[in-house]
């Protein structure tokens, strides 16, 4: 079936197609991430649940699509780390 879309519709078959894919995320969207993560009082959620949460609120309140997988990828680096502890002082909370 996809051949034949491809075939004889190609012009919506080629609009169907996924536009970017593996982009390297800008440093506005880390900064969102990170402000996401401060924001949410994690202690006592699973990280599978903090990555849920923060793609539910990339997308809801930013318009960004990210998958959890490249979510969890960002929480692991150390800047992304010390950005999220960086903004919880400035809060007067603790990691």
């Amino acid at each position: 079936m996809r051949l034949h879309m491809a075939r004889a519709h190609a012009t919506a078959f080629n609009e169907s197609l996924s536009r970017r894919k593996n982009y390297r995320w800008s440093d506005e969207e880390r900064q969102i991430l990170a402000q996401l993560e401060a924001t949410f009082n994690n202690q006592a959620q699973s990280n599978a649940e903090v990555n849920k949460f923060i793609q539910s609120q990339l997308k809801d309140l930013y318009g960004i699509t990210r998958s959890i997988d490249s979510i969890k990828g960002q929480r692991k680096y150390v800047r992304h780390r010390e950005a999220v502890a960086s903004l919880m002082a400035q809060q007067g909370r603790t990691a």
